[in-house]
């Protein structure tokens, strides 16, 4: 019998990796398109909000990683909601370079660098997933 912190805990894992993985292809997308056009203000609005709710919802995780509910990477979900208000407000001010410079290190360094850790590290959620897979094949 499934106990409801099992439910709750897939349910967290649900949203933040569909978030992530949203995240990640319309973030693609974003540096594809041509920067302060109205199609790339509202994509980045809704990149924006992806990664919201994979801030958040980290802290609904725990990987208890030396001993500790909080790990390191509640630190980069911390700093993935302070850079999201510093990156909209230097776009709303006019500072693009800076704007860009944030999201530019908000997408490789708070998506792209810890999605590969999570996919190769040994033992992590997404690393026995992918395993699973590759045995299929």
């Amino acid at each position: 019998m499934r106990r409801e912190g099992d439910v709750i805990v897939r349910l967290m894992v649900g949203i933040h990796l569909y978030a992530a993985l949203g995240a990640l292809i319309l973030g693609a997308v974003l540096l594809a398109l041509p920067k302060g056009s109205g199609l790339h203000r509202l994509a980045g609005r809704f990149w924006a909000l992806l990664m919201l709710v994979v801030a958040f919802s980290a802290f609904g995780l725990s990987s208890h990683l030396f001993g500790f509910y909080l790990s390191p990477l509640h630190g980069l979900a911390l700093y993935t909601l302070v850079m999201l208000f510093f990156a909209y407000r230097y776009a709303r001010s006019g500072q693009i370079e800076r704007h860009r410079k944030a999201m530019m290190g908000l997408y490789w360094g708070a998506l792209v660098v810890p999605g590969l850790i999570a996919v190769l590290w040994p033992g992590r959620f997404l690393n026995q997933v992918v395993m699973r897979w590759m045995e299929w094949l």
